[in-house]
C-alpha cells in the first residue's frame, strides 16, 4: 500500500509535501481550545474522549513537524490526504507559516453544485455518453480530462435551450428540478433549504455526503428519500453514476 501510495505522487503532490514543512503548530493554544470542544451531536464519543482523541492528534502533528516527515498520500481518485487535511477546523488557527497567518478559500455547496452539472451533462447526452460516464475509472494522473461527452449544442434544435452561461436548459425536456437544485447550490442555501428543524448544519452536511453522494446506497435514508421527492433527475442519475462503484461519484 505504502509503495502503491508513494508510486501516485505527482510533482504537485511533492510540491505541496515539501510546504507541510513550513507549518508552524501553537500547540499550548491548540490544547487550550480543545479544552473547550464537545464532540457534534451526532458522535458516539463522551467529552473526555473526545477531546483526548484530538489531543493525541496535535502531538502527532507536531512530531511529525519538528522532525520534517509528515506524510501526505493521494488516492487513485486524486483526492490527497495529509494531517493538514485531517486537522479539526476548530483548531485551523493555531496553524501558520514564518511569514504569517493561513488563509482558506471554500467554495459554498461546491460538491452539490458538481453533482448537479453532472446531471445536466448526463440527461442531455447520448446513451453512448451516459455508458462512459456509468463506467468512467480515474486515469493515472487523476487530473486530467473526464470522459468526453458532446457539448449541449450537439443536441438537436428542436429540444434544446440555452441559459445565459450557454447551457442546456433542461426545461425543454421536463427536467425543472436539474435547474432547480444548480440554482439552489448557485446560491449557497442547498443545505439550509433542506435541514431539518433542530438539526446542526454540519451534522447534517455528513449525513447528505454519506446518504446520498459518496455511501453506498444499501440503507434506507430519510435524506435520500427527501432529496429524490425534490430532485428525482438528480438523484437517479447519481445512483446510477454509483451503480457500479459507489465511489465513482
Amino acid at each position: 500500500l505504502r509503495i502503491d501510495t508513494e508510486f501516485r505522487l505527482l510533482p504537485v503532490h511533492l510540491w505541496l509535501k515539501e510546504k507541510l514543512s513550513a507549518l508552524v503548530l501553537d500547540t499550548d493554544r491548540a490544547r487550550k481550545i480543545i479544552s473547550e470542544l464537545i464532540p457534534k451531536s451526532d458522535s458516539s464519543l463522551d467529552v473526555d474522549e473526545y477531546r483526548q482523541i484530538l489531543y493525541d492528534q496535535i502531538t502527532v502533528f507536531a512530531d511529525q513537524l519538528s522532525t520534517g516527515e509528515i506524510p501526505l498520500s493521494c488516492d487513485k481518485y486524486g483526492r490527497v490526504h495529509s494531517p493538514l487535511t485531517r486537522f479539526p477546523k476548530a483548531l485551523r488557527c493555531c496553524l501558520s507559516i514564518e511569514e504569517g497567518e493561513l488563509g482558506g478559500i471554500d467554495l459554498a455547496n461546491s460538491q452539490p453544485l458538481f453533482a448537479g452539472m453532472v446531471a445536466r451533462k448526463y440527461e442531455n447526452s447520448s446513451r453512448q455518453s451516459r455508458l462512459k460516464l456509468r463506467n468512467w475509472m480515474p486515469p493515472k494522473v487523476p487530473y486530467g480530462p473526464g470522459p468526453v461527452v458532446p457539448p449541449c449544442n450537439t443536441m438537436s434544435k428542436s429540444t434544446q435551450l440555452v441559459d445565459n452561461q450557454g447551457c442546456c436548459d433542461l426545461r425543454s425536456q421536463g427536467h425543472y428540478d436539474v435547474n432547480e437544485f444548480i440554482d439552489l447550490c448557485q446560491s449557497g442555501l442547498f443545505y439550509e433549504e433542506l435541514i431539518p428543524a433542530g438539526m446542526e448544519r454540519s451534522v447534517f452536511k455528513r449525513q447528505v455526503f454519506r446518504d446520498l453522494f459518496f455511501g453506498r446506497d444499501r440503507c434506507s435514508s430519510k435524506i435520500r428519500d427527501v432529496f429524490t421527492s425534490r430532485f428525482p433527475t438528480v438523484a437517479k442519475v447519481i445512483s446510477k453514476l454509483k451503480s457500479n462503484n459507489y465511489r465513482r461519484m
